[in-house]
């Protein structure tokens, strides 16, 4: 039983160590960059069931999620259909579309809406990228209020998507 302990505790160590953190796949100076915001920060985020980093910015936040090994959570889907779908079945991102050039697969979104409360009106921007290389997901959520919320768009994840790549396994 010790073995078998150890056994999974190396292999999940081990795929943990595959797995590079999200927060050295760009800089916040590269986030910046491609939404044209300036002052982001970057923090991991521990709380999450894999590696996740948050850039945030003035009225907004990009979180980056690492998801190993892919194969399990798409179970034979492409990853449009997963992301159409979601896991098991349930609803997943609405409006997702194919993204050609990235990965071995990619898919994403954006969206803008003016909410508004009283006399007091907001524009949410949020956007959605999903990129599958080798057996690594990477998912990219974005949300920003106001200003900031026109120059989110999933072209815009996509520019960041591709320097993230080269540092995936």
């Amino acid at each position: 039983m010790k073995v078998l302990l150890a056994m999974s505790a190396l292999t999940l160590s081990s795929l943990a160590a595959a797995t590079p953190n999200p927060c050295t796949l760009f800089t916040p100076n590269d986030v910046g960059l491609a939404l044209g915001i300036t002052s982001v920060t970057s923090k991991p985020d521990p709380d999450q069931d894999f590696p996740t980093c948050r850039f945030n910015y003035k009225n907004g936040a990009l979180m980056v999620q690492l998801i190993t090994p892919a194969h399990t959570y798409l179970k034979g889907n492409t990853l449009l259909a997963f992301a159409l779908h979601g896991a098991g079945g349930g609803s997943g991102f609405k409006g997702i579309k194919p993204v050609a050039g990235l990965g071995n697969e990619a898919v994403g979104t954006s969206s803008e809406a003016v909410n508004t409360v009283g006399s007091t009106s907001v524009v949410v921007g949020s956007a959605v990228m999903l990129v599958r290389k080798g057996d690594t997901l990477m998912l990219m959520i974005g949300t920003s209020l106001n200003r900031s919320a026109f120059r989110l768009n999933a072209q815009r994840l996509a520019v960041l998507a591709k320097r993230a790549l080269s540092h995936l396994p």
